[in-house]
């Protein structure tokens, strides 16, 4: 199928969220309005039924089943090979998108001919807003949001460290975006090179930002064009202990990438530094605070696991 005569390509990667994924993917009929557009399913190795149940439910989906967890980026990679449009729309089986968000995405791409990737305003679903573009990472960023250091910052200063979409309603640019939900150009794509496997989950949206904006595109935020995003599971301690030291190796891999190992290196140090002290900090509140020893003892296993899960 294509969008408006070859315009739009979907992809959606999935691990055992099948009920997420069947609601995003009926939301996705109803945003495309009557316009077809081709749909790729890549399951990573789900145990929970995902295949059957959306080949059951969306015939016209496109299915990639993989017998294992290959990761967000090779899976991704994997559609966007046999994909033929103009522009790919990345979205997770976690986002609840609306019935005018597809069109709003690909009218803006068809305006911005220099746009490389753009993001509707991810909130959460009680209708805060969520963290979703930003600056790109330096030492110094990152020496002050991982210490927590730059809450005592005045608001001026704030607005350096991050990019808030407040009550913004024009189009804006920013440095980098997360892929939850994105619309990419294929010429830019094509461009800079697919998305880099080395990042397993985590990172692989910062990377291809950064590469693109090096080549000369812009990344765009569509304040006005709202969507829901789950984001962390309920259980977000525990799921801490898989993401945060993932993300701390992610963000080691972008700085040796793209600033060199010297800089990485001193990065990997901030990041140990500031995991000992937090690992210290909750030690002893585990021994003094028994009223939040469950807490203690996940916030513990998290700090402890981004310690020893570096690979510098």
């Amino acid at each position: 199928m294509s969008v408006r005569g070859g315009k739009l390509s979907i992809i959606m990667v999935n691990r055992d969220t099948k009920a997420l994924a069947l609601e995003s993917l009926q939301m996705i009929r109803v945003s495309l309005n009557g316009i077809s557009g081709e749909i790729f399913f890549v399951d990573n190795g789900s145990k929970d039924g995902s295949i059957n149940a959306v080949a059951s439910r969306f015939p016209e989906v496109n299915i990639i089943a993989n017998t294992e967890n290959l990761g967000f980026s090779r899976a991704v990679n994997q559609a966007i090979f046999r994909c033929n449009e103009e522009y790919i729309l990345l979205l997770n089986p976690d986002v609840t998108i609306y019935a005018d968000t597809v069109g709003q995405l690909v009218n803006f791409m068809d305006k911005e001919t220099g746009a490389g990737v753009v993001s509707p305003s991810l909130r959460y679903p009680d209708g805060s807003q969520q963290a979703f573009c930003s600056y790109f990472p330096t030492l110094t960023r990152q020496f002050f949001q991982l210490t927590g250091l730059r809450i005592l910052f005045p608001s001026w200063l704030k607005r350096r460290f991050a990019i808030s979409v407040g009550d913004k309603v024009q189009p804006f640019e920013v440095d980098w975006v997360i892929g939850a939900c994105v619309i990419i150009r294929r010429n830019a794509l094509e461009d800079v090179g697919g998305i880099d496997e080395d990042f397993f989950m985590y990172g692989e949206d910062l990377d291809f930002c950064y590469r693109l904006r090096k080549n000369g595109w812009r990344v765009y935020v569509l304040p006005d064009t709202r969507i829901l995003h789950i984001g962390s599971p309920k259980d977000i301690l525990r799921s801490g202990i898989f993401k945060e030291p993932l993300i701390h190796y992610t963000t080691y891999l972008f700085f040796k990438k793209h600033y060199g190992l010297i800089s990485a290196l001193l990065l990997a140090g901030i990041q140990k530094a500031v995991s000992l002290v937090r690992l210290s900090l909750w030690g002893m509140a585990f021994l003094i605070f028994p009223n939040i020893r469950d807490k203690a003892k996940m916030k513990l296993r998290i700090h402890y696991s981004c310690l020893r899960g570096f690979h510098g």
